[in-house]
């Protein structure tokens, strides 16, 4: 190799190297945004199963409904969390110009023969998420009925914090019960 050309192999593998590191970067950063349609290019469409995920925000007493699709191979936690994580999604994009995030921090999730099913939230859910009694409620009503809606086997929702039963998430929507269908509306 000429003196020239190993004066330039370092300016070519740095920029080789930076090409690497972008593509990977706009994969996971650009990937989350092509879940939110109406199709989901990362699920084949033999596997995929269409669910309802249900806004609610604002002053408007109808909530938003975005058709979306979930891996009907994957197990009912992981579907749940997939909708969760699209409701996050959903949230972020309502909330953007105030530069606010959602993060629900799913410790685990549990489904009980009788139709329960138990979010554990990770306990920093319960700081900096919420702005108000109403924004708090929009948001358990999102959860309750893109999730029991979509899974008739689900009749009812308890969410817990840090693996313990709590009085409300932002000290507004009392959360010491389960939650039906019907509590929402």
């Amino acid at each position: 190799m000429d003196a020239k050309m190993q004066k330039w192999l370092p300016v070519f593998g740095g920029l080789a190297g930076t090409a690497v590191v972008l593509a990977v970067g706009i994969f996971f950063i650009v990937r989350p945004f092509g879940l939110q349609g109406t199709g989901d290019p990362l699920i084949p469409p033999d596997q995929a199963r269409a669910v309802k995920v249900y806004i609610y925000s604002g002053q408007l007493p109808q909530p938003s409904m975005q058709v979306v699709q979930v891996n009907k191979e994957a197990s009912l936690p992981e579907q749940i969390r997939w909708i969760m994580r699209k409701i996050a999604i959903l949230y972020q994009q309502e909330y953007k110009k105030e530069g606010r995030t959602l993060d629900f921090g799913i410790r685990s999730l549990y489904v009980r023969k009788n139709g329960l099913l138990i979010l554990d939230f990770e306990k920093s859910v319960q700081y900096n998420q919420f702005h108000g009694a109403w924004e708090e409620w929009q948001l358990v009503r999102s959860l309750v009925r893109s999730i029991l809606e979509n899974y008739p086997e689900l009749n009812q929702m308890k969410i817990l914090v840090g693996g313990q039963e709590v009085d409300t998430l932002a000290g507004h929507v009392d959360l010491s019960r389960s939650f039906i269908l019907g509590d929402i509306e």
